[in-house]
């Protein structure tokens, strides 16, 4: 079995290099992102990948701390923030369980691509429960397995041989399991062309 960050190592190139599928979306989750972010906001991601997006937020923020588990992805990362010169984006490699932050220091956290990738969703949404400031906001973007479970027949068992966790959450539990841990959902849209759920919740 592959380990979680090898497999994202041997990807991350290819990632760096394909386009965005679906741009619309994602210049979608850019903008109403942005809505929640101030010149004073401090801002962790959780699975940066290769930093696109922390770079893309970058103007609009105080600092952002990226992190991944992916020592490529990290390598890419930096090489990208030396290219646009950006001064206030810091890419960190580590797991979310090795990450050491105090209570209370972020505004906003980011997960995109993340929540049905981890074992434990619920401790995750603890955690980052903990670190945000009061009024503070999640901004996840997960894949929804079970709201298309065609696509949950083929894709669950490869992440099995790839040693990777692969939930098969619904949009509605998902928002269940945040208000759980003590969120409430301010935001919360799919597009059409995908079962991927963008929420946005406060603490």
């Amino acid at each position: 079995m592959i380990k979680p960050a090898s497999f994202w190592n041997f990807l991350a190139k290819k990632y760096a290099r394909d386009p965005i599928v679906d741009v619309t979306s994602y210049q979608h989750k850019l903008a109403k992102s942005r809505e929640y972010f101030t010149k004073g906001s401090q801002i962790l991601e959780l699975g940066s990948g290769t930093g696109s997006t922390a770079l893309l937020h970058a103007p609009y923020v105080k600092n952002i701390l990226a992190t991944d588990i992916s020592d490529t992805m990290i390598e890419i990362s930096k090489a990208k923030l030396l290219d646009n010169d950006v001064k206030n984006v810091i890419f960190k490699l580590s797991s979310i369980d090795e990450l050491q932050i105090e209570d209370e220091s972020f505004d906003a956290i980011m997960a995109m691509s993340l929540l049905h990738l981890v074992k434990d969703t619920d401790a995750v949404m603890a955690k980052v429960y903990k670190m945000l400031k009061p009024g503070g906001v999640f901004i996840s973007s997960t894949v929804c397995l079970e709201d298309d479970t065609k696509i949950a027949k083929y894709i669950a068992p490869i992440g099995r041989v790839v040693g990777l966790v692969l939930k098969a959450l619904s949009k509605q539990a998902l928002e269940q399991k945040l208000k759980n841990a003590g969120f409430e959902i301010d935001y919360s849209w799919s597009p059409k062309t995908s079962s991927t759920a963008f929420i946005i919740a406060k603490k």
